[in-house]
């Protein structure tokens, strides 16, 4: 029977973590607009997905996700609107 490790241990002898050091002690200088767009462009592919739970009628589960997108920094007042339209979906779905 072979040692049980701490995934730790795992991941330092298998050497996967390697290239996850490499990056984190990268001394490039980051691009901060670039970050930024990028952050964008990943907050609205996450507002595409709510669009796609609202068409579902997965109400509830798109809340959920607009709730992690205010605790990630996204623009409250867009959130807080897209919020507005998914709680009349639900009072239209239920009259």
């Amino acid at each position: 029977m072979s040692d049980i490790k701490t995934t730790s241990q795992e991941f330092e002898v298998s050497g996967s973590l390697h290239e996850v050091r490499k990056t984190l002690v990268n001394e490039e200088p980051v691009d901060s607009q670039e970050t930024l767009q990028f952050l964008s462009r990943k907050l609205d592919e996450l507002i595409q997905e709510v669009n796609v739970l609202k068409n579902q009628n997965l109400f509830y589960q798109a809340l959920d996700v607009l709730d992690i997108l205010v605790t990630k920094g996204a623009d409250p007042e867009r959130i807080e609107a897209e919020r507005d339209v998914i709680k009349d979906l639900i009072k239209e779905e239920n009259n």
